[in-house]
């Protein structure tokens, strides 16, 4: 599972999320558990984000190869595929339910939101491709555009139709990801070195996270009380996968799921309503599954 990501392999979204929850959660500490997601008969699956009521949103690849988002609201499994697209995934969602996320025409991305069942596209004026990749109550949204066949920026869009680029100086790629209501941003960058690393963007100020020791970093999403989740690699998993932590205003916490080859979470719900659910995926040999990380 690699953290060194280009605006290609945001946008062909595999391995993707998961529909049905599997019931194998595996107890790591006390009261903290990881509970499996997998979408019966799908080839990779992963969970991208869950809200404070407990709707969890992803995606999955089926056997023929299409990629579908879900959500699921811990009865009903409800697939989600934005009208006429060849492919899906659903990548965040806010506390009043508002999905939102990517689907593809061919091989162009175009970002989208879903409000109950009416399904709303979502292109930055100009682009050649598009991706949405995080959302939060105000329903802003944050992701990535392609400027002709090169060139990418990340960007914060508003509901009055406001949109700026986010470009972290001397970057390669930028790639927001998350937004939680303060307006804090988080995301990945690229540099010259063609190494990742975590972005934090506050008050438009960006500070750089690295996980200590690691080759490259992400972070992929962040609270309302600034927690942060993503993955990185080091030197023990240049050529097998990665591993996910999370980090508070005091400390990195490093954690995979047992016996992965690779673990990276994606978007959180606010720790304090009852417990921290942090979504993510792992691999074990060449399969992608979903999984919710419950954090004491």
């Amino acid at each position: 599972m690699k953290h060194q990501k280009t605006f290609e392999t945001l946008t062909h979204l595999a391995p993707l999320g998961a529909l049905v929850i599997v019931l194998n959660a595996i107890p790591v500490a006390a009261q903290d558990t990881f509970t499996t997601i997998d979408y019966p008969g799908a080839t990779n699956s992963s969970a991208q984000a869950i809200n404070n009521a407990g709707l969890v949103v992803g995606a999955y690849t089926d056997a023929s190869g299409t990629n579908h988002g879900f959500q699921f609201d811990g009865t009903n499994y409800t697939s989600i595929d934005f009208p006429g697209a060849s492919g899906t995934a659903a990548t965040d969602i806010n506390n009043a339910g508002k999905v939102v996320g990517t689907y593809m025409i061919g091989a162009t991305s175009h970002g989208f939101w879903l409000q109950g069942s009416k399904y709303n596209g979502f292109d930055v004026p100009g682009a050649s491709a598009t991706a949405v990749l995080g959302t939060n109550d105000a329903d802003q949204l944050v992701g990535v555009w392609q400027e002709g066949l090169i060139a990418s920026h990340g960007y914060q869009w508003d509901p009055n139709g406001t949109l700026t680029n986010i470009d972290v100086p001397s970057a390669i790629f930028t790639i927001p990801s998350g937004i939680n209501n303060a307006g804090q941003i988080v995301g990945t960058y690229i540099d010259f070195s063609f190494q990742s690393h975590g972005f934090l963007l506050d008050g438009g100020s960006y500070v750089t996270i690295d996980v200590p020791g690691a080759s490259n970093t992400s972070a992929n999403g962040i609270n309302n009380r600034g927690t942060i989740a993503g993955g990185y690699t080091d030197m023990t998993t240049l050529f097998s996968g990665g591993h996910g932590y999370v980090k508070d205003e005091l400390e990195f916490r490093l954690v995979d799921v047992p016996g992965s080859a690779s673990t990276t979470w994606n978007h959180l719900n606010d720790d304090g309503i009852d417990f921290l659910f942090i979504a993510g995926a792992f691999e074990i040999g060449a399969t992608g599954h979903g999984v919710l990380f419950r954090a004491n």
